[in-house]
């Protein structure tokens, strides 16, 4: 055979073989080395929830899905936070299968962790990759899997007594305030049940009040007391779920309530008639200056009249 006939065909196996190497580099499948990772989560939208302060292990696994077996494959990850996966480091990824009657062969995975230590501040939700990358050979092979960590701080109340304003004296009969400034430092919305214990014979608007009270606010809560003669202490009690506090007043000896004078005569008779409304008063101070006028003149003409006849009698 001629050099002629045979140049075509050396040409073309050249430009085949130059093809397949490029061919080669740019896609690995050609060089059969292929792998999937994966993280198992309960949401299939590969959600995983924790909460600060958790310490967090993600399951996942790798598979050889080539025909080769990979050597000296890393895995790392870009969690923000402190992390560690076990392994990081396989030696060799090999080719293996199994058996399953309901699906047949399969490509058997290697399992490895990601255990993440969530700090105490963190909240929100974070993007983590974990990616695989193949040391030995040239190309590189690279793959990579993510899920998002979703971190909700435990919904909690913290509610707390600032304040409590007692009276240092008491009066019998005079009413007074007791008011509570109460806070909620938590992230949850709770409600309480406040109470104020007094002498039994006090009178106590609401001795029990329901309060609820939202994350960073701060409340008053007022108690009207109106003592007796007795003597006692005065306390507070706030509860809400699994939570008890009591705030212990002073001991109150209520002051003798000054006795009223008896009012006589005309300042009697004045506070009467203003104790009612303006209309009634200016009746009854209109009737009052009828009859004061009334009996005026009655005397006026009784004086009149006698003078009249005692002149007539003189006249006589």
């Amino acid at each position: 055979m001629h050099l002629k006939t045979l140049l075509p065909f050396v040409l073309l196996i050249f430009v085949l073989s130059l093809s397949f190497a490029y061919l080669s580099m740019s896609y690995p499948v050609l060089w059969w080395r292929l792998f999937t990772l994966n993280v198992t989560a309960e949401d299939a939208t590969k959600v995983i929830e924790a909460k600060p302060g958790e310490t967090v292990i993600v399951n996942g696994s790798i598979t050889n899905v080539g025909r080769k077996w990979i050597l000296q494959l890393k895995l790392y990850s870009n969690c923000p936070f402190e992390h560690e996966l076990n392994p990081s480091y396989f030696k060799e990824l090999a080719v293996r299968w199994g058996w399953d009657p309901e699906i047949g062969s399969f490509r058997k995975p290697e399992s490895f962790t990601l255990k993440i230590k969530i700090p105490e501040n963190a909240s929100g939700e974070y993007k983590i990759n974990i990616t695989g990358q193949e040391i030995f050979s040239p190309l590189k092979v690279t793959n990579s899997t993510s899920f998002v960590l979703n971190v909700k701080p435990e919904l909690v109340a913290n509610i707390s007594i600032l304040e409590v304003k007692f009276p240092e004296e008491v009066t019998e009969g005079e009413p007074f305030k007791v008011t509570l400034v109460v806070t909620n430092e938590g992230n949850k919305v709770e409600a309480a049940n406040i109470t104020l214990d007094a002498p039994t014979d006090w009178n106590v608007s609401e001795r029990m009040q329901y309060l609820g009270i939202e994350p960073n606010v701060t409340r008053d809560v007022v108690f009207t007391v109106v003592p007796t003669t007795t003597a006692g202490n005065v306390t507070v009690y706030l509860q809400y779920p699994h939570v008890k506090i009591v705030k212990a007043g002073p001991y109150l000896t209520p002051l003798e309530a000054p006795k009223e004078i008896p009012k006589t005569g005309f300042q009697a008779l004045i506070e009467w008639v203003t104790g009612y409304s303006p209309i009634v008063a200016g009746v009854v101070i209109l009737v009052v200056v009828i009859v004061a006028w009334k009996i005026a003149s009655s005397y006026k003409f009784k004086v009149v009249r006698g003078k009249e006849e005692k002149i007539v009698q003189t006249s006589a």
